[in-house]
């Protein structure tokens, strides 16, 4: 085929694609204007824009896509500061501030003024309120321990008459437990809580673990013949962990209490709770007094528990742990667990004995009296941050509370507490277990380093009641 000569595949009819400028019916295609599938070429003006009409429409779609995403991000941005902020506004509130702080962000707690609870006469009245101004509950009742029965033979030997199977122990003290749902209310719904309680008296008072109900709004009680009751907060004490509760009912089979500084290592122990929630209500599981007097420190503050290998799960906590003789002698809250590796049979619970000083003053005024407390937050240093900031190890001060003694005489945030009353001291556990030994009122003094000297500072400690630690202030330099 000679290049002059060319072959039309298409012909001469107006679909041709290869059709001249001027519909000619040669085959020959012109070399300087033709049209090819409806676009338009000329090799005499080839600089010139291409289709413009459609490539301005596609820049157009890119510039709206461009928009669309920017909008698409700031939506995104504000979505997270209002949730942010909202977050914060739930728990905090802005009040202004003394001295050289601008302004205070204060803690609300949920658990006080802006609760849906009912107070019982017993119940805190507010957050900063002295002994004198808190209302006093005469009528309630007070925990009875029971002595166990005393052996009529060698008390090595069975007890024939007095000790009970764990069938009985469970028939005996099944009705005096019962399920506690807890409703918490925030910015994201209502989640609920389930627990376990211990009747107490037969109007109606009920003892549970304070983490069973911290900051509810709302708290029903499951009684085991299945009738549900609303509950009002009666008082409740974070450092021990308990709780008493109230519901509207009499004629209730009270639980019998008994001597937890009797109990022996080895003895049979039984434990009835809610584990995972409601739908296992009334599960019994047995074990043994694994240890006595067991030290544990939960949250920089150490408590002295019963520890049992009766399983005690998510749902036990506030839930009776039994003797042998059908009495509770410890209430169980925890239950020690490893991320890393399996951990069964180690349970705690708080004694009797520990409980009702607590338990006899939550229901009479509403709170613990007397509890001694300094009026700081901490951190404790440990070694290697010792080494790296080059200061003593101990304890660092984070939050010096403005109406404490121990601000007044000049205790300083930044400062690190090396000594509590002459004695060492390198976390806040230790510290802790130094203050236990006073009350308020008496006088603690702590050594601290600050800018590389050292300083003794002693002052009166507070009623932990009388203090709001809720708080965290922000101080400009």
């Amino acid at each position: 085929m000679s290049d002059n000569n060319y072959n039309n595949p298409y012909g001469n009819n107006s679909n041709n694609p290869y059709r001249n400028s001027e519909g000619s019916t040669d085959n020959t295609p012109d070399k300087n204007n033709f049209t090819y599938d409806n676009r338009f070429y000329s090799t005499e003006h080839e600089h010139n824009p291409v289709n413009y009409i459609e490539i301005e429409r596609a820049r157009q779609n890119r510039r709206v896509g461009r928009g669309l995403k920017r909008v698409f991000a700031l939506l995104i941005v504000a979505a997270i500061l209002v949730g942010t902020i909202g977050t914060l506004s739930y728990f905090y509130q802005i009040v202004p501030g003394e001295g050289n702080t601008v302004f205070r962000l204060e803690r609300v707690d949920r658990n006080s003024g802006s609760s849906t609870l009912q107070n019982t006469p017993g119940q805190v009245q507010g957050n900063k309120k002295t002994g004198a101004q808190r209302d006093v509950n005469l009528d309630g009742p007070e925990l009875e321990i029971v002595e166990p029965p005393v052996a009529t033979t060698n008390p090595v030997a069975k007890q024939t008459g007095s000790v009970l199977t764990v069938p009985e122990i469970a028939e005996k003290v099944m009705p005096s437990v019962v399920g506690i749902v807890s409703s918490v209310q925030s910015m994201y719904g209502t989640s609920s809580f389930s627990g376990t309680g211990i009747i107490m008296s037969t109007d109606g008072y009920i003892i549970t673990n304070n983490h069973v109900i911290e900051s509810a709004q709302d708290i029903s009680v499951t009684l085991m013949d299945g009738s549900e009751h609303k509950a009002q907060l009666v008082g409740r004490d974070s450092r021990s962990d308990l709780a008493v509760i109230k519901i509207d009912v009499d004629n209730l089979v009270a639980a019998e209490f008994g001597d937890s500084d009797a109990l022996k290592v080895g003895e049979l122990a039984v434990a009835i709770g809610n584990p995972l929630g409601l739908d296992l209500m009334g599960t019994v599981t047995d074990g043994i007094i694994s240890a006595i007097n067991r030290d544990v420190v939960v949250e920089e503050r150490t408590m002295t528990l019963i520890q049992t290998n009766a399983a005690i799960n998510s749902g036990n906590s506030g839930g009776p742990l039994i003797n042998k003789y059908g009495q509770v002698i410890g209430i169980n809250t925890l239950k020690m667990q490893n991320y890393y590796t399996s951990v069964e049979g180690l349970g705690f619970a708080i004694p009797t004995n520990t409980a009702k000083p607590i338990i006899d003053e939550l229901i009479l005024y509403g709170y613990v009296k007397g509890r001694p407390t300094i009026g700081i937050n901490v951190k404790t240093i440990s070694e290697a941050q010792s080494r790296y900031y080059n200061v003593p190890q101990g304890v660092g001060v984070y939050y010096v509370h403005p109406d404490t003694d121990a601000y007044k005489q000049g205790l300083q945030v930044n400062d690190i507490i090396t000594e509590a009353q002459g004695q060492k001291v390198t976390s806040a556990a230790e510290i802790n277990k130094i203050k236990e030994e006073y009350v308020a009122g008496d006088l603690f003094t702590v050594k601290v380093y600050r800018s590389g000297k050292y300083y003794e500072i002693s002052f009166e400690l507070m009623d932990e009641a009388e203090i709001d630690m809720n708080e965290s202030v922000f101080t400009l330099p």
